[in-house]
Formats: C-alpha cells, sequence, structure tokens
C-alpha cells in the first residue's frame, strides 16, 4: 500500500513540474572575472553584463538553467559602476566594446599591453 501511495505523489510532483521561461525584459548576465595568481595584482578584474535573449528554468531534475545572452553589443568596463562610491563613476573606462558582434574598442590593443 505505501509503494502505490509513493507512486502517486511522484507522478503528481511530476505532473506539476513544470519549465518556466526567463523574464528577459527584466534579466541580465552577470560575470565577474577576478585575476589570481603570482601576477594579480598587475590585472584588473572585470565585470560583464549582458542582456539576456532567451531563457528557461526548470524545476524537473535535473534542475537546469538555459539561458541565451545577446552578446553583439557590448561594453566590458573597468570597475562595476553599481559597487563604486558615486564620485568614482566619472572615472570608469571601457575595456573593450563589441558592435555587431564586432570588436570596435580594446584598450589593450590600442594601448600595446596585450
Amino acid at each position: 500500500m505505501a509503494l502505490t501511495s509513493a507512486l502517486v505523489i511522484v507522478a503528481s510532483l511530476a505532473l506539476h513540474a513544470q519549465v518556466r521561461p526567463v523574464d528577459t525584459e527584466r534579466s541580465t548576465l552577470t560575470v565577474f572575472a577576478y585575476k589570481s595568481g603570482l601576477f594579480s595584482a598587475f590585472a584588473d578584474d572585470h565585470t560583464i553584463r549582458a542582456p539576456i535573449a532567451d531563457g528557461s528554468i526548470s524545476d524537473v531534475a535535473p534542475l537546469s538553467v538555459k539561458i541565451a545572452v545577446r552578446s553583439a553589443d557590448l561594453v566590458v568596463l573597468d570597475r562595476d559602476y553599481l559597487t563604486v562610491p558615486a564620485d568614482q563613476i566619472k572615472d570608469i573606462k571601457p575595456v573593450l566594446t563589441m558592435v555587431g558582434g564586432k570588436i570596435v574598442y580594446d584598450a589593450a590593443a590600442a594601448t600595446g599591453t596585450r
């Protein structure tokens, strides 16, 4: 009797499991790139944000999140404008800029540091 009840509960949970779409209007992907190792003091950390173009979240085992980002147009900044003091926002510099999927500005290439 207990086994039958367990099967009914599992079947019921499976019927209610769903894959939900990601709210692309209000969602972004944020990647924090930190340097480490011997020469990390000479490198910069970066925060990269990209709007999510499409995605879904599944609560069906195995749990999963799938996202696609619009990376054709993006700017990589040398500091996170959400965490620096307000008086330092004006000092934030672009590190890399892409338009239409092509790099149009690369600070490292412009300064010969790459």
